[in-house]
Order: structure tokens, then sequence, then C-alpha cells
């Protein structure tokens, strides 16, 4: 974007007549060329005078993004600038400037919410009441996203709303499940905020809280309690972030990954090409002997060593390699399944899954196989790795049958 219209979007009305004059398809040029329009700065500014000048002239530029996926109302919704946002719901219907969704499927009221933006809220809510029940691509509405960012009074608002309008999905907003299986209710009382006060005096919405048993919110089971948290903190890390943030995050996890990969590949010392007694590898040595119980399976089930041939030569230092090996699998399994939780949501999701198990089970194979067979190092390791292919296994079934009923149901249906 020109420098100077750059400036002039910081409010100067009479330095945007100037250029206009000077260049009367400016505007429409810098539609086509730039990724950013001076709609998005003068949101950002708070100049509702310039927006609407600018409106006045080129209507179509409050439906751009910019670089990151933001339209002039997110960035007047996130700011709070509500004479802004006054101006652009203006221009157009309000079916469709409330509706623009970013990268995320954030809608304004999202970001309002987001930030406690209250005057913004009820201006986006009255303009366009039916945003109150728009998801994103974490399937979270506007309530949800108040009461993740505890915003106390944004969840008060949004709850007197959807009272005093007598929404017909009013029930359904409140029981509307995120990606990880969670209500409003739900979040609010596991995080134990204020706000799982505010949800008791709404009878109308719902009948009783968990401690009657409602019908009409989902309980929450107390066994389920510490799984959820945990998994809440790990999404609501994810979800706090920036989309820069999750990508540096997602290559630093994938170097991590690969760097340790590597390490048990080609661990320090390499491996030993015959036995310890210098005999070769061949047919001629005499099997190893398994000292423990899961090895001595594992060699009813596959067979014994013929030799050593193949162990890594530090493995013959217990303590050296059990360290060593100890901190290569955490820092693999934890990149792994960093990796696993960033890319929820990703499309062809099911078949990062078949990689992920795919990876995991083959490093699972190499450590066993390079580790000396008295040491129990590797059974931990392999109890680790298969819970983690276990639950990505469970995951691409379930997902794969839910494909298949979805694929079923669309053909008989057409």
């Amino acid at each position: 974007m020109d420098h100077r219209l750059f400036d002039a979007a910081k409010g100067d009305i009479s330095a945007l007549e100037l250029l206009f004059q000077e260049d009367p398809l400016l505007l429409d040029r810098l539609s086509q060329s730039s990724l950013e329009n001076p709609l998005h700065v003068a949101a950002f500014s708070g100049q509702a005078d310039f927006t609407a000048k600018i409106l006045s002239l080129k209507p179509g530029l409050a439906l751009e993004e910019n670089q990151r996926g933001f339209s002039p109302l997110h960035i007047a919704s996130a700011s709070g600038e509500l004479e802004v946002v006054r101006e652009l719901l203006k221009v157009w219907n309000h079916d469709v400037i409330c509706l623009l969704k970013d990268r995320e499927d954030f809608i304004p009221l999202h970001y309002a919410a987001q930030r406690g933006r209250m005057d913004v809220m009820k201006e986006l809510v009255s303009s366009f009441p039916d945003s109150l029940m728009e998801v994103t691509a974490s399937l979270e509405t506007p309530l949800h996203v108040a009461v993740k960012n505890n915003q106390v009074e944004a969840t008060r608002l949004l709850l007197e709303e959807i009272k005093t309008r007598k929404m017909a999905h009013a029930q359904g907003i409140l029981n509307q499940e995120n990606r990880e299986g969670n209500t409003v209710l739900h979040l609010a009382t596991l995080g134990k905020q204020l706000q799982a006060r505010l949800f008791k005096s709404f009878r109308q919405l719902k009948q009783r809280t968990q401690e009657t048993n409602a019908e009409t919110l989902k309980p929450i089971r107390p066994s389920k309690l510490p799984c959820r948290m945990i998994r809440n903190f790990l999404h609501y890390e994810i979800s706090n972030s920036t989309l820069e943030q999750r990508e540096t995050l997602m290559i630093v996890a994938a170097l991590i990954a690969t760097l340790t990969f590597t390490g048990i590949l080609q661990p320090p010392g390499a491996f030993k090409s015959e036995d310890a007694s210098g005999g070769g590898s061949g047919p001629q040595n005499n099997n190893t002997t398994s000292t423990t119980g899961l090895s001595r399976i594992i060699d009813n089930v596959f067979g014994p060593r013929n030799s050593t041939a193949g162990q890594a030569v530090m493995a013959s230092r217990t303590i050296y390699f059990t360290l060593y090996a100890s901190f290569n699998a955490i820092g693999f399994l934890v990149s792994v399944a960093m990796i696993s939780l960033l890319t929820k949501g990703f499309p062809l999701r099911n078949w990062m899954r078949l990689c992920i198990i795919s990876i995991v089970a083959t490093y699972l194979i190499a450590i066993v196989y390079i580790a000396p067979d008295e040491d129990v190092f590797w059974v931990v390791v392999l109890g680790v790795s298969s819970i983690l292919v276990l639950r990505e296994l469970y995951l691409f079934f379930k997902s794969l049958i839910k494909g298949f009923s979805t694929a079923k149901s669309l053909y008989f249906s057409s």
C-alpha cells in the first residue's frame, strides 16, 4: 500500500481526497495488488470519519481480508472501535458482513467476545442475532470464547441477549459442544470461573446444573474431570496462540522429531558388527539369551537373536545407553504428540494419524532392536509408545467408520 495512503488512513481525509484526485483508480488498483487496504488501518486506529469516506468511494473494501485473514470488521471488533463498526455495518447486509470468517472461522462477534468489547458486542448482536450461533473451526460459539477467556461481563451479556431474545436455538447454544466435547458450562466448571454462577440464574434456558442431574445440559462425569482439565489446558494453549506461533511450533516439533529419530538410527559409537566374543554374525554363533520376561516373550514369538550384531555399541554401558535413550525417547514422543495436537482439524487428518502410527511403531522397533536384551528401559518405552499408537489407532478407525457412514448416507440420499 502507498505510504501516503497509509498515512492518510490514520485520519487525514483531506490527504485522501488529494490522492483520489490525482488517481481516481487508486482504490481499484489497491484492492488487486495489496494484502492490506486503508480500511484495515482505519479500523485499527478508530478513524470512523475516514472509514465512512473510504466506504463511500469503494464499499467493497469492507469485505476484503488482510494477510492474516481479518476483515476491517474483525479488526474494529477486536479493537473495540464502536463507531468504525457502525460505519462498516451501514454499507452491507448484516447477514453478509457479520458472518465474515477469518482463517479459523472466527466471525467479528467472536473477537469482540474474546476481548470483552461490550458495546461492540451489543451492536453486532442487535444487527444480526443469529451470529450468536456461529461456530469457529473448533466448533466454539461466541459464548464458548467468552468463557474460555474469562470475560465475565461478556458472558453475562451474551446470556442476557439469549434470554431476552427468546431464541429458538437457546438450548442448542448452551449445549453446543466444541471439538473437545465441552459445552460452555463444562468450560466454566472445569476452569472454576465466575461464569458458572451466572448459568444458575437462567432456569428458562436450562432446568438444573450437574448437581441435580440436568436433562438439558450434559452432566460432567467426575472421573473424566482430570483428563478433561489436562486436555482443555493443552487446547487452550493452542487456541490462544497466533497462527504464526503455531506454524513455528510445528516446524520446531518436526525438527525435534527428525533429530531424535536420527539419534536412534545413528547412536554415538554406531553399532556392533559382530558378537562381543569376536565371532561373526553368521549362523555358527550361539543364540543370545534374553534375561527379561518381556524379552523372552518376544523371543518366543519372533525367535531369539543369532548374535548381538545390530545392537548399539553404547548399549554395552547400560547407564549411558539408558540415559541417552531416555532423553531421546522423551524428545521424540513429546514432539510427535505436539504434531498430533497441532494438526487437529487439518484436512486429511485421518491419514496424518496413520503416518504418526507408522513412525512411532518404526521408532519403537528400532529402539527395541538396538537395546541390550538385559536392559528393561525399552520395555518402558514400549509401554509409553503403545499408548500413543493405540490412541491414534482408535481415532483412525473411529474417523474411518464415521467417514464411511457419512459417504453411505450421502450416496443413498442423492
